[in-house]
């Protein structure tokens, strides 16, 4: 007498999970948070994240909001390339108040991506 083994679509032979060719991986990001900006409210914020994957490195804007039971979470996000963070360095040095006492960031310089102000 045979045993008899049934497979229906969707379920693995004996062993067969272990045989199975690994899929190539994708390179893991590492998430560096450079700057938490407060927002109108304590429940808004904006994140500033230097991210850098697969050798290549960006800064994310995220707006994030909190919430009860969920925490922090993000609701848009903004990619900047290095030649992006180029051309908005200068147009946020002009956009700051002059009055008010506000002090100027002195020039950024951020890690790893070769930006200065």
């Amino acid at each position: 007498m045979h045993d008899v083994l049934r497979i229906f679509p969707g379920e693995a032979e004996y062993g067969e999970a272990d045989a199975r060719p690994e899929s190539p991986s994708l390179p893991e990001a590492v998430e560096t948070i450079l700057q938490v900006i407060g927002g109108d409210s304590p429940e808004q914020r904006v994140t500033v994240v230097r991210v850098e994957e697969g050798g290549l490195a960006r800064v994310e804007l995220r707006q994030q909001s909190f919430a009860s039971g969920i925490g922090w979470y993000t609701q848009s996000s903004v990619e900047l390339a290095e030649s992006q963070l180029h051309a908005l360095w200068p147009t946020l040095r002009m956009a700051a108040p002059k009055s008010q006492g506000v002090v100027r960031p002195a020039t950024p310089t951020v890690a790893g991506l070769g930006i200065v102000g």
